[in-house]
């Protein structure tokens, strides 16, 4: 089969539709001149028992840890034998799409289902809750010397935040520096 190369306009998906710029590109790399098609995918690793829908690399010190997540599972790929594992808690998760972030050496993971997850990249080899008292959160991220998850419990404009430098503890009072807001205007957090 003939292979034909299309010219295209440069990439301006911010501008109007109106000064003929292209706004929206699927499935092409850029080159120096132009785009060249996606390459074609290529198996990496063993089959997961589900459909995956996000992939997260940990790195500590010289350690590098790559995950995947799956609807009710957590995986943890391994480069000597290119294998998926199961690393999730044990009974499994009833969520949908995880996020992750890290803290230090603590690689955490929310799902909006259950408790904030964490595994420790040096010396986990299943994930955990973080904490009896961490939330269920939709997302979460890092502000600097705290964990900050979002869209909590069923309280899409919730914010709550890990005491500072333990995102072990997120029990709101005078010992520590945990907290939340209800962030009345604005809508869903997403």
């Amino acid at each position: 089969m003939a292979t034909t190369r299309i010219s295209l306009t440069e990439w301006l998906p911010d501008q109007p539709s109106t000064v003929g710029a292209l706004v929206d590109v699927n499935n092409v790399v850029p080159l120096i001149q132009g785009y060249a098609p996606f390459p074609s995918s290529v198996d990496y690793s063993n089959a997961a028992s589900e459909d995956l829908n996000n992939v997260y690399a940990g790195k500590f010190s010289s350690l590098t840890q790559l995950f995947a997540s799956s609807n009710s599972k957590l995986y943890q790929f391994s480069t000597a034998t290119k294998n998926l594992t199961n690393v999730s808690k044990v009974g499994g998760y009833t969520g949908t799409r995880w996020n992750f972030t890290q803290f230090g050496n603590v690689l955490l993971a929310t799902n909006n289902a259950e408790k904030i997850q964490a595994w420790y990249v040096s010396s986990s080899s299943a994930f955990a809750d973080v904490s009896a008292s961490a939330p269920v959160a939709k997302y979460i991220t890092v502000i600097r010397d705290f964990v900050v998850a979002a869209n909590i419990s069923g309280t899409p404009n919730k914010v709550q935040w890990s005491d500072i430098n333990d995102e072990t503890d997120w029990t709101s009072g005078g010992a520590s520096q945990a907290d939340y807001q209800i962030i009345s205007d604005g809508g869903n957090i997403q």
